[in-house]
């Protein structure tokens, strides 16, 4: 089973999708693959408690900021998993460390596409994924060019991911709303 889950930050779609991902996987493997960088003490502050709060529910949580695909190929079979957050995930791989040798973003199109490639395997392997990221373009800002290329990049994920997906999922105030 694939969920695409979005929402606005502190939607309540992180929760929701760990009592998804509980709810698919009484009995098998929970892995929660998050993309975060805990770059400051208040990052790793939220991390840690989130580390624990996850490993009570019965979460295997691997921290991995960026090059998912290596990591995507050595899920067990079988298992579920939760990655939060795309988003992060793709700006990772488009901005930090900047990867070309001018210190330029990364083409968007080429981050889109590795990223598109490590979520098919991802899906090959999982049982369930369930898959979290933030709304976009509601809030009516203009942005740089590299952000609004990021943006285009992350909202073509977004559709074709919702497209894919068994269950397309937004949450607002904690609530789900299903597309299908």
């Amino acid at each position: 089973m694939f969920y695409f889950v979005s929402g606005a930050v502190r939607s309540g779609k992180g929760e929701w999708a760990e009592r998804m991902a509980i709810e698919l996987s009484p009995n098998s493997v929970r892995l929660y693959l998050a993309t975060a960088r805990a770059a400051d003490p208040e990052m790793r502050r939220r991390v840690a408690l989130h580390q624990a709060s996850r490993s009570e529910r019965g979460f295997c949580t691997l921290e991995r900021e960026r090059d998912l695909a290596p990591v995507a190929s050595r899920i067990p079979e079988g298992a579920t998993v939760l990655l939060e957050c795309l988003g992060t995930w793709v700006a990772n791989e488009m901005f930090d460390p900047a990867p070309t040798p001018g210190g330029e973003a990364e083409p968007a199109a080429l981050v889109a596409d590795r990223v598109l490639e490590a979520v098919h395997v991802l899906l090959r392997r999982a049982q369930n994924l369930l898959i979290v990221s933030n709304d976009l373009f509601s809030d009516g800002v203009l942005y740089d060019a590299a952000t609004e290329e990021y943006l285009r990049a992350l909202g073509g994920l977004h559709v074709v991911l919702a497209r894919e997906a068994d269950h397309a999922v937004e949450c607002v105030c904690g609530l789900a709303r299903f597309a299908r």
